[in-house]
């Protein structure tokens, strides 16, 4: 749901007494397009979220029928090097608090491929810019049976020293707006704190224990 400030403003005027209404934005791809990112840096949002949705890819493929799986095999993997090489340069700009639905390119029917060594990597840095990880309910909402990123990827992001989360239902319709936290809830596992950013800082809902 997109609200430009007069209607947040609206918005905090009618329910104010009853909501405490922040002012978010999900940027994506922040490192290439620096100018337009600096202008979001320099607004009051409450809470800025990164995202990667494009890769810069430079190949062409021939398709030949009866070796269809060995190219798709060879498109992936060279899809999933391309992606880790754009979440590391993200993470290097820094400026933002979360980093969004990390292994959403599995809603591509991909096979999304774990590099543990790049995941440390990338989480180390979030982890020294102070920025957390999103839980993404939507993974449930396209058919998942875990959120974005899976499980085995929050494993890697404790290894780096990451405890703090973020829980997002990545909603494009009011009747999306928090759907399936109590499902993340249970699958989640702790102890992680769960929280929320508010004047861009981490605002701590408790601990989550699993």
């Amino acid at each position: 749901m997109i609200l430009i400030p007069i209607d947040v403003e609206r918005a905090r005027e009618k329910y104010g007494d009853r909501l405490e209404i922040l002012k978010g934005v999900e940027f994506g791809a922040p490192h290439l397009h620096p100018k337009e990112y600096e202008m979001i840096l320099g607004k009051d949002f409450d809470m800025i979220i990164a995202s990667v949705h494009f890769l810069p890819l430079d190949f062409g493929i021939h398709w030949f029928w009866a070796q269809r799986e060995a190219v798709k095999a060879e498109a992936e993997a060279y899809f999933m090097q391309k992606y880790y090489e754009e979440m590391r340069r993200l993470v290097a700009v820094g400026g933002f608090d979360v980093l969004a639905h990390f292994d959403w390119p599995k809603r591509t029917g991909f096979t999304f491929r774990e590099d543990q060594e790049a995941c440390r990597e990338i989480f180390a840095v979030l982890e020294e810019n102070d920025a957390v990880l999103e839980i993404n309910t939507s993974a449930y909402r396209y058919g998942f049976d875990a959120f974005f990123p899976a499980p085995s990827i929050l494993s890697i992001y404790r290894e780096a020293g990451g405890n703090r989360l973020t829980i997002g239902s990545d909603a494009h319709c009011a009747d999306d707006v928090g759907a399936y936290f109590q499902r993340a809830a249970t699958d989640l596992g702790g102890p992680w704190e769960i929280g929320y950013f508010k004047n861009r800082a981490f605002v701590s809902l408790g601990v989550h224990e699993g």
